[in-house]
């Protein structure tokens, strides 16, 4: 899927952030990516409700998913995640992370997610 969005550094905190919005067959659903040195924070909203907080130190956290008919509380673990940026003429990146997702402590799935960032040539 490709999505515009925008890429931004906080110089003060060295956080960095992703915005983007994508259209499903819900609906819009807006996400934020936070990255620090010690979490990644994934926060989607509108059609669909979710907020993950991975703890790079800490194994487990929890996940809060709002899908409309109710909330399903989860847990998650952060397994990796490698960032790699190049600012050259043109910005590029790209963002990998996996995680486990745990119910009540069983596994029911485990995710790559990968992020291949391009700044528009316009």
């Amino acid at each position: 899927m490709d999505v515009s969005g925008v890429f931004y550094l906080d110089h003060a905190t060295g956080s960095r952030y992703l915005h983007y919005e994508e259209e499903q067959e819900a609906g819009v659903i807006r996400t934020v990516l936070k990255i620090t040195d010690k979490e990644v924070l994934l926060m989607r909203s509108g059609a669909v409700s979710m907020r993950m907080h991975f703890f790079k130190e800490r194994k487990r956290s929890t996940v809060s998913v709002d899908y409309g008919v109710g909330k399903l509380m989860m847990e998650s673990e952060l397994l990796n995640i490698e960032e790699v940026y190049e600012d050259g003429e043109l910005f590029a990146g790209k963002i990998d992370f996996q995680y486990e997702l745990l119910d009540n402590g069983v596994n029911i799935g485990l995710f790559d997610v990968s992020m291949i960032l391009e700044e528009d040539k316009e």
